[in-house]
């Protein structure tokens, strides 16, 4: 007796683990979430990437069934711990938040199919600490899948040479101000960037050093000096002899004639 006891026991642990298993990873209507959570605005790499200050919006389909699907429950995982920050229920199309979160706004909208609504969760004035945050939603059959951890991260100006930057706050948060500008002997414009949400800049400048002021290397520098010693030495070497040779007939010429004047002079007296 005891054997069919133990045996039954097994057979019904096994269907509660069945059944927990199917709920969280098959995402059937019979679970009541539509599909899965998605994050507003995510883009190609950095799809759980937001900035500083920003802010996060998830998103999931559910049913709105009274007595079954009747509300969504949204908690938040960070470091290990899991919390409950607010229930939204489709009876009184209102949420109730937990006094453990702050910066949090919960809706609903209809998902334009009958008895769906899209339940949104807004984390507002992303900080980081929050970094590294997941978030899953709740329902009376179900937990959703976790969310990949949010990336709370500042916006990273470029500063390379040729460029002139200014932020105008460090660190870089959302819808932080970088102007560029080209330094002295670079050409190009002047950009004015702003921090988007996804922690990236909405543009990248581009300064490229005129082609008339690009310094010299080492190598050309030594090249010009030996060459200007070399023409100096030529010079040098061909001109003294010519300046030699004028001086000499000059005085040699002066002398004669001083020399004739003085002949001249004497013969007469």
């Amino acid at each position: 007796m005891g054997f069919y006891k133990h045996h039954y026991y097994c057979i019904g642990l096994f269907a509660v683990l069945f059944t927990h298993a199917y709920t969280t990873f098959g995402q059937t209507t019979s679970t009541c979430f539509v599909s899965g959570i998605v994050l507003d605005g995510n883009v190609a790499t950095d799809v759980y990437n937001r900035s500083t200050g920003a802010t996060a919006t998830y998103s999931i389909t559910s049913y709105t069934t009274a007595g079954t699907c009747s509300a969504v429950t949204w908690s938040i995982r960070l470091n290990g711990s899991n919390t409950e920050v607010a229930t939204y229920t489709f009876a009184t199309s209102a949420a109730v938040y937990k006094p453990s979160y702050t910066d949090l706004n919960v809706s609903a909208t209809s998902a334009g199919v009958a008895d769906q609504s899209v339940v949104t969760f807004q984390i507002n004035q992303l900080s980081s600490n929050e970094s590294g945050i997941i978030v899953f939603a709740v329902n009376a059959f179900t937990t959703s899948a976790l969310t990949p951890p949010l990336e709370i991260l500042d916006c990273n100006p470029v500063n390379e040479t040729g460029l002139i930057t200014s932020a105008s706050s460090s660190p870089c948060g959302y819808q932080c101000q970088v102007e560029y500008s080209c330094a002295p002997t670079y050409s190009g414009d002047n950009v004015s960037a702003v921090c988007l949400a996804n922690a990236t800049l909405s543009q990248t400048p581009d300064c490229v050093q005129s082609s008339r002021s690009k310094s010299l290397s080492d190598g050309a520098i030594a090249g010009i000096v030996i060459g200007c010693l070399i023409a100096v030495a030529l010079i040098i070497f061909f001109l003294i002899p010519i300046f030699c040779t004028e001086i000499c007939c000059c005085a040699f010429s002066i002398l004669c004639l001083s020399w004739g004047t003085k002949e001249y002079t004497a013969g007469r007296s």
